[in-house]
């Protein structure tokens, strides 16, 4: 039987700008931690990600899971 995929890998970056206040973007949604890790090495070639490299956000969301309690939060990988 095909194990299905349960956990999907979302990449964003934020980083501070001049006055004080940060902007951000949504990078894309990977299947794994290593195509995570390909996206951000293709992406700190870049000038706008290069200079602030700690910027690159990485979550783990279960699919099929009801995120709305923000105090009850658990990732199980199996």
């Amino acid at each position: 039987m095909e194990r299905l995929l349960r956990h999907v890998f979302t990449l964003s970056y934020m980083r501070p700008t001049p006055d004080g206040n940060w902007e951000g973007q949504f990078i894309g949604v990977y299947s794994s931690m290593e195509q995570v890790e390909r996206a951000q090495q293709r992406l700190r070639a870049r000038p706008d990600y290069r200079d602030y490299p700690q910027g690159f956000q990485v979550d783990c969301l279960r699919l099929d899971e009801d995120y709305d309690d923000h105090d009850f939060r658990t990732f199980v990988f199996d």
